[in-house]
Order: structure tokens, then C-alpha cells, then sequence
């Protein structure tokens, strides 16, 4: 699976990076700890495998805290 694009949105007069994930119907929103990196993710096949697995049923929003990789 492609890496999604990574969005912006303001947020207290800064940006804040996400993606959105998956195509289902069931939504939610994750913020990833210090440790997760938008892009870096990706570079792990475990990754990509479990949101093809899991992203017909579900669609979520990840987004990057604060000061940590592309926010």
C-alpha cells in the first residue's frame, strides 16, 4: 500500500499534520505518541498489511502531535 498524503491543518495558529486511512464507514480519530512518525510508519510492511486488512471496514484520521516529525 502507497503511503496517503499528508494533510495540514491549522490548529492554534500552527500546523498539524495527518492522513486519513482506510474507506469504510466506521470513523475515528487517532494522535499518535512521540514514538510514531507519519512517515516513517510506512517503512514497516506490518503496517501497510494491517491497514489493508482492517481499512474496508474502517476509516480513521491520524494525527501527528505538536513539534514531533512533519507537524
Amino acid at each position: 500500500m502507497q503511503p496517503p498524503e499528508i494533510r495540514y491543518v491549522k490548529c492554534a495558529g500552527r500546523d498539524l499534520a495527518y492522513e486519513v486511512v482506510g474507506s469504510g464507514t466506521a470513523g475515528f480519530v487517532v494522535f499518535l505518541d512521540i514514538g510514531a512518525h507519519l512517515d516513517l510508519m510506512w517503512t514497516d510492511p506490518a503496517w501497510g498489511q494491517q491497514v489493508d486488512r482492517f481499512g474496508a471496514q474502517w476509516r480513521a484520521a491520524l494525527f501527528q502531535m505538536r513539534g514531533i516529525g512533519q507537524s
